[in-house]
């Protein structure tokens, strides 16, 4: 999986939701970013120290209307549980201004796993630039799959328009939608 590694605009403000762990989003972007996770040790582990890291919840966002240029997503939304997706996607929507933009990566599950363990993984290479960092991310069996037609109505739903929408061989898609 390549990232684009455009520039961000001078003052682009980007709230990254689930941004602990290897910190993609903050790597790229480092300073323009609000990194938030539920978890703090998952903050903890990110590296780059540019970018602001916040312990808060995605479904309770303490910011005010409008205060962002963009949401990322980046492989974070596979562990919100079903009950609370669409009010993480609503709390995107209310925090992004006008044609902000909500961008996600994330990977289709399905309903029911076929593993003794009941985990699904994916491994994934992320290439950005120069740099490659080799993960993966795994989730607790879910009750309903998910599917990047899923995360389209639910945008939809929320007032979210899409702009873009790519489905990859491995599962993984990317997503961006903007505020209306």
């Amino acid at each position: 999986m390549v990232i684009e590694t455009r520039k961000a605009v001078e003052k682009e403000r980007i709230l990254d939701i689930g941004g602990g762990g290897e910190g993609i989003i903050s790597k790229i972007y480092k300073e323009k970013v609000v990194a938030i996770d539920i978890r703090p040790e998952e903050l903890e582990e990110i590296d780059e120290k540019d970018s602001l890291k916040v312990v808060m919840d995605a479904s309770k966002l303490l910011f005010l209307y409008s205060q962002f240029d963009k949401v990322t997503a980046f492989f974070s939304l596979m562990y919100v549980r079903d009950e609370i997706l669409n009010q993480v996607i609503q709390e995107a929507y209310r925090v992004l201004k006008i044609e902000g933009c909500f961008e996600v990566w994330d990977v289709e599950m399905p309903a029911v796993f076929d593993t003794v363990e009941e985990l699904f993984v994916v491994h994934l290479e992320v290439k950005m630039g120069e740099e490659s960092v080799r993960t993966g991310y795994g989730v607790k069996s879910k009750q309903s799959g998910r599917s990047m037609t899923d995360y389209c109505r639910r945008f939809e739903g929320c007032g979210f328009r899409a702009e873009e929408k790519e489905l990859f061989e491995n599962g993984t898609f990317y997503i961006k939608v903007k505020k209306i």
